[in-house]
């Protein structure tokens, strides 16, 4: 059994096959009713695509650095419990991350750990919706407008996922979200960056497009308008999605509440099924003013380290992989130490993922649910 799932429906092929006949590859009709039906849900006004999440965070970052004017080696305090890309893309930016411990019922940063990493060279925190499980995005918010600091809400996992009635990404400055391959609405690859800011948007464009100049990009679509004026105002980068990758996100966005409905579904049989073993495994922490829309099945042992586990599920049949280690990655060595991140270093040894997405069937749940139990007995 696999971690992800895919969806292709007549509609879908439909809008491939189009594309194909005509020809129009480049930023079209399809990428802008994405973009503007994204951004509609989350209660944004623009949404600007891109090739991948990682992406959208790093043009996010660009933008708002050109922007705000932040110095080389601004600060941007990051989890210590997250995706590489969510690192990496700040380091991208010529910024500085800073990691904050994580809470170890939530997964995501831990209030006190944020709060001893500001300082004056502080400019932003990044919330990284995880697994499909939202931040605790009020605690990031108010600390931001307490210290006057940009917030960048990374949703690459969590589309679908609501906070405070709300979709995910809606709480920062600007919002993430990812369609690679194992995510919960997948074009294979792709990415778009959301906010209420037309001078962030007009930016993020321009670095997503080569640096290209910004009296050259409209808000609002326009056929051709990136041939139209080879002018470039800054250094950007080739970022750009096709048609392609667009309409097949687009098909999946609209069936996405059922995409996130049975995937809800097959977590709650999870955890009912695992509730015998609740002493040997901690599932994360849903607050009851949100809903995660499960892009995985993540867990934490209590009592002992990850690696027998995974191993007895991989000999069985189903894929598990490590929970996003970050602190352990040797290509981080010697930019902080490991032993300040003491909740993060006790999920890099004990926690894990496998499978919870809306093609699993019951007998699916039930067979991953017995082979765990096996385990334990």
């Amino acid at each position: 059994m696999t971690i992800g799932t895919y969806e292709y429906d007549e509609d879908i092929a439909k809008s491939v096959a189009h594309i194909m006949e005509t020809g129009d590859f480049s930023y079209g009709v399809y990428s802008s009713a994405l973009e503007r039906e994204i951004s509609w849900m989350s209660s944004k006004k623009w949404g600007v695509l891109s090739n991948s999440g990682t992406s959208s965070l790093h043009v996010a970052l660009l933008a708002a650095k050109e922007f705000y004017c932040w110095p080389d080696d601004s600060e941007i305090i990051v989890p210590a419990v997250t995706f590489v890309a969510t690192y990496n893309a700040v380091l991208h930016a010529g910024l500085k991350p800073v990691l904050a411990d994580v809470n170890m019922k939530t997964w995501d940063c831990d209030f006190d750990s944020i709060i001893g990493k500001v300082r004056g060279e502080t400019v932003g925190i990044i919330a990284a919706n995880l697994f499909g499980k939202p931040a605790r995005l009020q605690m990031v918010r108010h600390v931001c407008n307490e210290y006057n600091l940009f917030m960048l809400e990374d949703s690459a996992e969590a589309i679908g996922a609501m906070h405070n009635g709300h979709m995910v990404g809606s709480v920062g400055d600007v919002g993430v979200y990812s369609f690679y391959m194992a995510h919960i609405l997948t074009s294979g690859v792709g990415g778009v960056a959301v906010t209420n800011s037309g001078e962030l948007s007009d930016l993020m464009r321009s670095y997503v497009n080569h640096g290209l100049s910004m009296e050259n990009i409209p808000r609002e679509f326009s056929p051709g308008y990136l041939g139209r004026n080879f002018v470039f105002d800054r250094i950007g980068h080739s970022y750009r999605i096709t048609e392609l990758e667009a309409a097949i996100a687009l098909g999946n966005l609209r069936r996405l509440y059922s995409i996130v409905t049975r995937r809800q579904e097959v977590a709650r049989k999870m955890i009912h099924g695992l509730a015998e073993v609740s002493e040997e495994i901690m599932v994360a922490s849903i607050q009851s003013n949100e809903t995660s829309s499960w892009q995985m099945f993540p867990v934490v042992l209590r009592n002992r380290k990850k690696h027998d586990l995974m191993e007895h599920l991989r000999e069985s049949g189903i894929e598990c992989r490590d929970m996003v280690p970050l602190t352990n990655q040797p290509c981080y060595e010697g930019m902080f130490d490991p032993n300040d991140y003491p909740a993060a270093n006790f999920i890099n040894s004990h926690g894990l993922y496998w499978g919870c997405h809306q093609n699993m069937t019951d007998d699916q749940i039930e067979y991953v649910t017995a082979t765990v139990k096996e385990f334990f007995k």
